[in-house]
Order: C-alpha cells, then sequence, then structure tokens
C-alpha cells in the first residue's frame, strides 16, 4: 500500500513537472484596448507574407533571383493570399490605424503582400531578407541583428511600422513563429529592445473588413510582457528582447534546418 501511494505522488509529480510554467501572467488587454492602441500608434507590425502556392519551390541560383514574379522559379502569393491581404489592410484601413511607413523583404511574395495591403509606399529591405539566402547579405547572423534593429526602432509619432517578411526571421529573431499572413505586434522599449504585444490571425482581419461594428469581431491581444502560447508556437519564454545585447529566449527546435525551410 505505501509502495502504491508512493507510486501515485511519484507520478503527480510528474504532471505537474510537465505543465507550461506562467510567465509574467498578467490580466490581458480587452480587444477594444489593443485596437485604440494601435490607433494611438507607437509599434512594430510584423507581417509574415500571406499564402503562398506550396507546390512552387523558390530555386535561387544566383543573387536576385528573389525577385523573380515567376512561380516556376520562386514560391508566390496564392489567389487566396492575395485577397486575404487585401481584406487586412481594408480592415486596417477602417479601424484608422496609422501606418507612416511600410518595409517589405525584396521577395516577390513579400512585396505582393505588402502592396496589397495598401498602407503606403512599400520600401524593399534586406533588413529581413529571408535566412534561406542570408549568405548574399552577410550571413545569418547579421541578418538576424539588422532585423532585430528594426524592431527596436521607434516608429514615427503617433504612427505604426508595417513590416513584411518571412517566417524564418521572425522565428529565429523572435519568440514568436507567425502563420502566413498573420501580423505580430511588437513595441520598442527604452532600453534598444522590444516587447511582444499580441498577434493577429488574418481570418480575423477577414471577419473584421466584413462586420460593420468595432466591438463584434476584433483581434485577440495580451498585455506587455505577457505570453502567447499555442498551437504550433515556442515554447512559453519571457517576451522581452534586448536587440543589442543579444538576450534571446531559446526556442527549442529538433531540426533547425528543416524548421527554417517550412517557415520561409
Amino acid at each position: 500500500m505505501r509502495c502504491r501511494k508512493r507510486l501515485v505522488r511519484h507520478l503527480l509529480l510528474i504532471g505537474l513537472l510537465a505543465l507550461p510554467v506562467p510567465i509574467c501572467a498578467q490580466q490581458t488587454l480587452s480587444d477594444q484596448a489593443l485596437i485604440e492602441a494601435l490607433q494611438q500608434g507607437g509599434y512594430n507590425l510584423y507581417f509574415r507574407h500571406e499564402a503562398t502556392d506550396w507546390s512552387q519551390h523558390d530555386a535561387v541560383r544566383q543573387g536576385n533571383d528573389w525577385l523573380s514574379c515567376d512561380g516556376n522559379r520562386m514560391r508566390q502569393l496564392s489567389e487566396q493570399g492575395r485577397q486575404r491581404a487585401i481584406r487586412t489592410g481594408h480592415a486596417m484601413r477602417k479601424f484608422k490605424i496609422p501606418v507612416s511607413e511600410v518595409f517589405a523583404s525584396p521577395y516577390w511574395r513579400t512585396m505582393e503582400t505588402a502592396r496589397k495591403l495598401d498602407l503606403g509606399d512599400v520600401k524593399a529591405s534586406t533588413e529581413v531578407i529571408n535566412l534561406r539566402v542570408a549568405e548574399y547579405f552577410g550571413g545569418r547572423e547579421t541578418v538576424v541583428a539588422t532585423a532585430r534593429t528594426l524592431l527596436a526602432r521607434r516608429p514615427a509619432d503617433g504612427s505604426n511600422r508595417v513590416i513584411v517578411a518571412h517566417g524564418n526571421v521572425a522565428q529565429a529573431a523572435t519568440p514568436v513563429y507567425p502563420g502566413e499572413g498573420e501580423m505580430v505586434i511588437f513595441k520598442p522599449d527604452d532600453e534598444g529592445g522590444f516587447i511582444f504585444i499580441g498577434r493577429i490571425a488574418p481570418e480575423r482581419w477577414a471577419q473584421l473588413s466584413q462586420d460593420q461594428g468595432a466591438d463584434q469581431v476584433l483581434p485577440e491581444a495580451v498585455a506587455d510582457n505577457a505570453v502567447v502560447a499555442g498551437i504550433g508556437d515556442p515554447d512559453p519564454v519571457s517576451t522581452h528582447f534586448d536587440s543589442f545585447r543579444g538576450r534571446k529566449p531559446e526556442i527549442p527546435l529538433k531540426d533547425l534546418a528543416i524548421a527554417e525551410l517550412q517557415s520561409e
């Protein structure tokens, strides 16, 4: 009997240890509060490019091949991705979320996503170039560093900066791995870093663009220093990121090469 009780206690202890540890658990912002915060500006809005045609593959043989709009040479947006980007941009304009700058990786699929959002003139930026071609831009560590520096840079007063790039850049430079078309919200801090605020899936914006009431279907949000963890997310980590001192939460990956290939 004693052995049995010890075994039960042991199993319970193992179960408790397996539970994720809550980090910086705070009360989440209401949906309306997040919209109002974005309307005030001060955030970097990182979009992964919209949905693509995964029957196509990138075939980079030399520099600037990634500029191609030919689906036989580089993976392009699907028609679903193009339409979804249009709806997302419409929803953001409807909510009067101010955008002063729009940066995009020079890949055609990221530039096209940014143009379809129609939130302002699009500037091609190798600061967030796909890590698959990082060797052309000083290597992987250089691209990760420039991406973090951009995310730590404050946008113009009263406005937000939109950045359209790749999943593997976000995965390497931040604690978040976005899906195609997903927007991740970062706030520059006062110490040369940035804070993960929340994320908005493209489906939520699509619903929002069709809805006339601002308080009906709104994106999920989290407070500063809170963690969002869900299916496919990295393990819960601290959301504060110091881009200049190089402290990055460790994201366990069984096979980094495969993960980056699947997150382009």
